[in-house]
């Protein structure tokens, strides 16, 4: 297993639509040797009032309950794989924040769950849990597309080396090693993807403020040579990595980029982070990472940096 990969205790969020995803977990937990806990949430218990034959609010919640606990135990029995610990565990409250408090306070080492999509006239992808998950989960969060294997063979992993300071380092780190991850246990291969841009350039190439050509030409060239430099040094600090991979510097905005090489080029998944700042108790979330997961085809992994916390309580 790579380096900042930890499989010990994974959260599958279940949805009984989803049995290949279930699974999947499941044959990934035995591989592993994994703890999986399987969660599902009552978020509105209140709106079965009067459609039941109970007398109290506490008996409905033991019926919703023990319902929903049939409904796992029945798709875990019909499951291929079994690992040796598996737990269940029903929440009541907001589906989202649940999962979110869950996977904090269990010290889960990843969060497995399908994504709702896509749906609607543009085909979204994640639906209000999953984007609520991919912001603010503190832990790894691997959002698979219906039908798409979990382990795919075509991994785009999009770090940024242009970040400074140890979280950055390690983010981008862990950015490459789950991509790695993936791909190896499916045979494939990685793509490291680092986007660059010229700040302002713009307004240096127009209006009152536009530089000759050349002197902007040549301004975009020593920017390219900084930027290169900075991505041969991360790579070459990565060391081995057992996988096939190439490494892409793209000039460009990072989220258009992102999405357009991920559909062009097929990827099964993108391994990404999806905060622009730490350190502020995780409530940032990058511009990038908003762009891509609005838009986004294929399954995502988002990972925060070390040190994030999470503004669920």
């Amino acid at each position: 297993m790579s380096r900042s990969v930890r499989l010990e205790r994974i959260l599958l969020v279940f949805q009984p639509q989803n049995a290949e995803l279930i699974d999947q977990t499941l044959a990934l937990a035995q591989r592993h040797g994994s703890r999986v806990t399987v969660i599902d949430c009552v978020d509105d218990a209140d709106g079965f009032h009067g459609l039941l034959p109970v007398a109290s609010a506490e008996e409905l919640r033991t019926v919703l309950v023990d319902a929903r606990r049939a409904d796992i135990e029945s798709a875990l029995a019909g499951a291929i794989s079994k690992p040796v610990d598996i737990d269940i565990k029903i929440a009541l409250g907001l589906t989202a924040v649940e999962i979110i408090r869950e996977a904090d306070r269990g010290n889960h080492d990843i969060v497995i769950k399908s994504a709702a999509g896509p749906y609607g006239l543009q085909g979204l992808l994640f639906g209000g849990t999953d984007l609520k998950l991919l912001r603010k989960c503190p832990r790894p969060v691997w959002m698979v597309r219906k039908g798409a294997a979990l382990l795919g063979g075509r991994v785009l992993a999009a770090v940024n080396a242009a970040g400074t300071g140890e979280a950055h380092d390690a983010l981008n780190r862990m950015i490459v090693d789950y991509a790695a991850h993936i791909a190896r246990a499916a045979g494939g291969r990685i793509e490291i993807l680092y986007c660059w841009q010229l700040p302002g350039e713009t307004l240096l190439s127009s209006g009152r403020t536009r530089m000759a050509p050349r002197e902007l030409d040549t301004l975009l060239q020593t920017a390219e040579r900084v930027h290169r430099r900075k991505l041969d040094d991360f790579v070459g600090r990565l060391g081995a990595v057992d996988v096939p991979l190439s490494v892409d510097m793209v000039k460009g905005d990072p989220g258009e980029t992102i999405l357009s090489l991920a559909k062009e080029r097929r990827s099964d998944a993108v391994v990404m982070g999806t905060v622009g700042r730490s350190g502020i108790d995780g409530v940032i979330i990058g511009n990038t990472a908003e762009k891509v997961l609005s838009r986004i085809e294929c399954s995502v992994l988002a990972l925060k940096p070390p040190g994030f916390v999470t503004p669920i309580r």
